[in-house]
């Protein structure tokens, strides 16, 4: 499940951005010794503020705990087939959030036609089963919907190769290079890596 996040996820939200600032510290412009510290109200004002209708905000990909519910004789049972709303609302209430990317409109007018994606993380301990690409391609064909927006954006650290390999199965070009525009903790440096995706093709 991928849907836009609310301030009922503010905790869980904080939970996984203070994980991802531990497990990939190199993929991010924070860190976690200058988050740990925050109150839960500076991630709820962080959901409330960008959270934008229609479209924009900050997306979360829910997987269940159990990713296999299980009948009384021990069958697997699938919810899209199952006719029982309590059934699924449980397995909702058990979802679990294990994956973020934020959608943000570009603030000036002149570049309203840009949307930028932002903080793209998943679960380590959920890493190439698709979650990422799902959630990539939800933000692409949701950008899609909206008529003023023509490109994606996003940025993404040079020693992030993962990231990169993903960005481009997606269709995502480089377009700029910012040379040792992020200097890391140790005195080493990052370059920055600008990826555009058009929305017209």
């Amino acid at each position: 499940m991928i849907r836009l996040l609310t301030l009922a996820d503010s905790s869980s939200y904080q939970n996984l951005k203070l994980q991802s600032l531990q497990t990939d510290p190199l993929a991010f412009l924070s860190s976690y010794e200058r988050e740990k510290n925050f109150p839960l109200s500076y991630y709820q004002q962080k959901i409330h503020y960008t959270n934008l209708p229609p479209i924009f905000g900050i997306y979360g990909i829910f997987s269940s705990r159990n990713h296999n519910l299980v009948t009384s004789d021990g069958g697997r049972l699938s919810l899209r087939s199952h006719d029982s709303s309590e059934v699924e609302s449980n397995h909702l209430k058990e979802a679990k959030l294990v994956g973020l990317a934020q959608l943000s409109q570009e603030y000036h007018l002149k570049k309203h036609h840009l949307a930028n994606i932002y903080d793209v993380y998943i679960d380590p301990k959920l890493r190439h089963q698709g979650y990422a690409k799902q959630l990539l391609t939800h933000l692409i064909q949701t950008a899609k919907t909206y008529s003023v927006l023509e490109e994606l954006q996003l940025w993404c650290n040079s020693r992030n190769l993962p990231a990169i390999k993903l960005y481009e199965s997606l269709g995502f070009t480089l377009a700029a290079t910012r040379l040792n525009a992020v200097k890391e903790p140790d005195g080493t440096y990052q370059d920055e890596l600008q990826f555009s995706l058009s929305l017209k093709t």
